[in-house]
């Protein structure tokens, strides 16, 4: 991991790698339209990235340890030394009878401590939220699965770490992810993730990342409703890209929407300043419309 440098200095510029959605069970055969992990994780690895963020359902179907082991661990395990991920809906599946759910055990003992560092000797249904800091900018991984954690209001446990984690960071950048997003041009989101986006703009977020959508989204910056704010609001990408398959769109893309990349494998990378950041959205193998811009930190 690049140093933030000596106090005085300009912390240098970073690059990390975001996608979600990524590895089928290793039943299923690769084609065009799914199971591309290993396309999306050699992209990744040409990029030569600082740090990369999986962006939860990151194994298939259910995220047990063998499908972590089968399908993910040959191809975005080998940037497992630089991965800080999320959990998403699937790795909370259920991996035994009807009725009983797996705690994200599989990924949880897959990842081990770097998944949940607040509790690391735990290894089912543990607090899977955290933070970090690379060169100027500070990170925050969340959980979207707000029934599974005890939910995502103020006086939750992952609410109310995350509001004492916005007060200590000193950073003038900052960047939050997680699995579900609560806007996209689907019809599949995440209203309870409403009070922490708030918390977060409150607070002078700049950037949230998601997957889910088997698709790529980025918005313009807005509040928690959806109206744009473009001197305070939140700028928040869908990465669901990572391999597994597509989802449809919407014909109108919801409000806010300032580009839509379906049917199209890829990852984001984005480039992290001192005082702002660029975008790049790559396509496996050169195909398909990209999305790359620049903005500056609040």
């Amino acid at each position: 991991m690049p140093s933030a440098g000596r106090p005085g200095t300009r912390p240098a510029d970073v690059t990390i790698v975001a996608a979600g959605d990524i590895a089928c069970a290793a039943t299923m055969r690769p084609g065009p339209a799914r199971c591309q992990q290993r396309a999306t994780s050699d992209l990744a690895i040409r990029l030569h990235p600082d740090a990369v963020l999986p962006l939860g359902d990151n194994a298939y179907e259910s995220g047990t340890l063998a499908d972590f082991r089968t399908s993910y661990a040959p191809t975005w395990g080998r940037l497992d030394p630089i991965a800080h991920p999320v959990p998403g809906n699937h790795e909370y599946g259920y991996t035994g009878p009807i009725g009983a759910p797996s705690g994200a055990a599989g990924y949880f003992r897959y990842f081990g401590r770097r998944s949940h560092p607040l509790q690391p000797t735990c290894s089912i249904s543990c607090d899977s939220w955290y933070s970090w800091e690379l060169g100027g900018w500070h990170l925050i991984a969340l959980d979207s699965q707000c029934d599974e954690i005890g939910g995502c209001d103020p006086g939750d446990p992952q609410y109310d770490w995350l509001a004492a984690d916005l007060r200590s960071t000193g950073k003038r950048c900052v960047l939050a992810y997680w699995h579900i997003p609560l806007f996209s041009s689907s019809q599949d989101h995440q209203p309870d993730m409403q009070a922490i986006y708030r918390l977060l703009e409150d607070r002078g977020t700049d950037v949230v990342l998601n997957g889910h959508g088997h698709f790529y989204e980025r918005f313009g910056p807005q509040d928690e409703t959806g109206r744009a704010d473009p001197i305070g609001g939140i700028t928040e990408f869908v990465v669901g890209t990572g391999g597994r398959s597509f989802f449809p769109v919407l014909a109108t893309p919801a409000g806010n929407s300032r580009a839509v990349i379906a049917d199209t494998f890829g990852v984001l990378a984005m480039t992290l300043a001192a005082d702002g950041y660029r975008w790049a959205f790559h396509p496996v193998g050169g195909r398909g419309r990209a999305d790359e811009g620049a903005a500056r930190c609040h």
